[in-house]
């Protein structure tokens, strides 16, 4: 409102300095078009497509492989079929779920064939090294849910952290006067 006998020339005079600062309709278009990319990009598939382009599945495979090899080529009395669950718990930590579960299947498999080479087909020892493997298994599929809702929780915070940074901090000038300037948030 106008004081006293002052009247503001303009809609432009009677804006205050917040006013003046405050985005531009097509800022505020290009920040809105910005979180929808940053929020479509995270989301549940996250972990999936990240898993999918590294070949994470080589290396519990491997470790089965090796852990696999080391029992046939030990003597019988010597059984490491129990370890063969070690393949999915490292899966847990570096691949999806369903890839986790795949890991399992085949460590219990592995450990259910294993009398081929170990000739303890049906004994006590055996169902004992079978169950301890299809429980490791479990285990490590339950473990690669909890660690992928994690990272889809983080990337559901990061995402909102950087519309939010980005929303909040105007862009710097490139530069005043001759004195340049970068930035970055």
């Amino acid at each position: 409102p106008p004081m006293g006998n002052v009247r503001p020339a303009s809609r432009r005079a009677r804006t205050t300095a917040w006013e003046r600062n405050w985005p531009q309709r097509s800022e505020c278009t290009a920040v809105h078009r910005q979180t929808t990319q940053l929020l479509c990009r995270g989301g549940p598939e996250m972990a999936k497509r990240r898993s999918r382009r590294d070949g994470d599945l080589l290396i519990p495979l491997g470790v089965l492989g090796v852990i696999a090899g080391v029992d046939a080529m030990t003597p019988p009395t010597m059984v490491v079929t129990a370890s063969f669950g070690v393949a999915a718990v490292v899966a847990s930590a570096l691949t999806t779920v369903r890839r986790t579960a795949a890991v399992a299947v085949a460590a219990s498999v592995l450990a259910a064939l294993s009398p081929v080479w170990d000739h303890n087909f049906g004994t006590l020892g055996w169902w004992v090294r079978l169950a301890m493997t299809v429980a490791i298994g479990a285990l490590a599929v339950i473990l690669a849910n909890v660690r992928t809702r994690r990272e889809q929780a983080l990337q559901r915070m990061t995402t909102i952290a950087e519309v939010a940074q980005r929303a909040l901090l105007r862009p710097m000038p490139g530069s005043i006067g001759s004195l340049r300037f970068a930035a970055r948030y």
